[in-house]
């Protein structure tokens, strides 16, 4: 289990520091559940639909959130607004199945 914040005005090399770090994070035991969770202030990001909507923040800051999610299997799992319509608090895992039959 881990957690981050992603102040308002960090730039795009901080996303991607806090993406390469979750990455590791998983990487180091690749069959363990994985939570992930913090304020991300990513609000273009529609998580139902997994998309970009609009970008007041450079794309690219977007696109390593869900890069990651996606190239790492995990699912987020917040489905209502956290700040007024906005999902900008995140809570992603990766369930590892049969991890106790080894």
């Amino acid at each position: 289990m881990c957690g981050a914040y992603r102040a308002p005005n960090r730039d795009v090399a901080y996303q991607e520091q806090l993406c390469n770090a979750l990455s590791d994070i998983a990487r180091s035991d690749a069959g363990a559940t994985l939570w992930f969770g913090g304020d991300m202030n990513l609000p273009h990001i529609d998580w139902k639909t997994e998309s970009i909507t609009t970008c007041s923040y450079p794309k690219r800051m977007n696109e390593c959130m869900l890069d990651t999610m996606h190239d790492l299997g995990m699912e987020q799992v917040v489905n209502f607004s956290t700040r007024k319509d906005n999902v900008l608090e995140i809570l992603m895992t990766k369930i590892a199945v049969n991890r106790c039959r080894e």
